[in-house]
């Protein structure tokens, strides 16, 4: 499936998160990295296990908040030229950044997995769905 292949490549496999700011040009500069915990990665495992069990209007696409990194942003020095004040977390292989992870559900199946950042469109424009859950 789609969205464990994604949850392997952004969360499971790795140890550290970078951390960084979106520059113009819609590129981001690294400044620093985060250390992704066990007890982290076995939240988002069992939020995704709670999302497959769970029974979803099939008319309805949503977005379901997974885990919300609240980076500190006086911890990272913000470079010259970024554009706003907030870190992300950096992903430069799958290009999804964000502080936030999100499930997509359509058709009651989890079809991918997606970082937000707490900037720009709002996540229902951005993940295109009719409702986002932040508590399941």
């Amino acid at each position: 499936m789609h969205y464990k292949d994604r949850y392997l490549d952004r969360i499971l496999k790795k140890k550290k998160l970078q951390v960084g700011f979106e520059m113009p040009n819609y590129k981001y500069q690294v400044v620093d990295s985060i250390y992704i915990s066990k007890k982290q990665k076995k939240h988002i495992y069992n939020k995704l296990d709670s999302i497959e069990k769970n029974k979803w209007d099939t008319s309805k696409s949503y977005a379901v908040e997974l885990f919300n990194w609240n980076l500190d942003i006086d911890k990272f020095k913000r470079p010259d030229g970024a554009i706003g004040d907030v870190p992300v977390l950096v992903d430069k292989e799958t290009e999804s950044n964000g502080t936030t992870l999100y499930a997509i559900i359509r058709r009651s199946k989890i079809t991918t997995i997606m970082m937000v950042k707490p900037y720009g469109p709002s996540v229902e424009s951005k993940c295109k769905v009719n409702t986002i859950i932040t508590q399941l």
